[in-house]
């Protein structure tokens, strides 16, 4: 009896937690491998450099990140409710009021003259909006922790060794509301920060060493190690293209050219 009671314990319990330290290591790796800290702090120049295979990997590595940096506030707010003690109603009424503040937030975004807009400056409205945005993701982000937070205290959770079924429950429910949350907070985000940008379109260019009056616009690698120029700021309206070698581009002055909104 003893045995078979050893037996399951090392296999259904501790091959569980086991489970959990190896994707731990292996996560490791990958972000000591990918340089990811390297990727996450590169400046908007560091970017440009980039080929587009890097580029896409560090947007999937930031999404990711906030992904993770929500699982851990998730989890936050889980312990916070359950030592409060709240019950699901409290969920409802989040949801309620986060939707109310998205409603706010979608006529904020959509709404070219809106009344912020008219009544405030425009610091102050900024202000005002981000606020409101991040009340509503609060409310948004709160819902699903509630109700984890009202299951674990209907159960009379511990953290045992029997229970990490219930453990593992808990915790996909918050990775899947932080996937959804993140992706809908971003998309939201970035329509807001458009909205109170002061600037239409980004771009780095370099001076003619021979030429001072003429400007060449940096757009994208074509290959390993050169670039493609053009005389316009906007690829499809350049006349003139030529190509350089990256070292050459880096070992002059790039310059930063802002369009602002009309």
């Amino acid at each position: 009896m003893w045995n078979q009671i050893i037996e399951e314990f090392s296999f259904s319990k501790i091959g569980g937690w086991s489970s959990i330290i190896i994707a731990i290591v292996t996560l490791f790796t990958f972000l000591r491998k990918n340089q990811v800290i390297t990727t996450l702090t590169s400046s908007n120049v560091e970017k440009l450099i980039s080929s587009k295979e890097k580029r896409i990997l560090i947007k999937i590595i930031h999404y990711f990140f906030y992904i993770f940096i929500g699982f851990i506030f998730s989890i936050f707010l889980t312990i916070i409710y359950y030592n409060i003690g709240v019950n699901i109603d409290f969920s409802f009424i989040l949801f309620l009021i986060g939707a109310i503040l998205y409603l706010i937030v979608v006529y904020i975004m959509t709404t070219k003259k809106s009344i912020l807009d008219k009544k405030l400056t425009r610091t102050m409205n900024i202000f005002v909006s981000m606020n409101i945005f991040i009340a509503h993701s609060f409310c948004f982000l709160s819902v699903v922790p509630v109700y984890v937070a009202t299951y674990l205290s209907s159960t009379d959770f511990s953290i045992t060794f029997d229970q990490t079924h219930e453990l593992y429950g808990c915790l996909m429910a918050l990775v899947v509301s932080s996937f959804l949350f993140i992706t809908w907070h971003l998309m939201t985000g970035l329509q807001l920060s458009e909205k109170f940008s002061e600037y239409q379109y980004q771009c780095f260019y370099i001076i003619d060493q021979e030429d001072k009056n003429v400007s060449w616009f940096i757009y994208h690698l074509i290959d390993k190690d050169r670039f493609l120029l053009g005389d316009k700021e906007f690829k499809d309206d350049a006349k003139v293209f030529r190509i350089e070698e990256r070292t050459q581009i880096f070992s002059e002055k790039i310059h930063l050219f802002q369009k602002k909104k009309e």
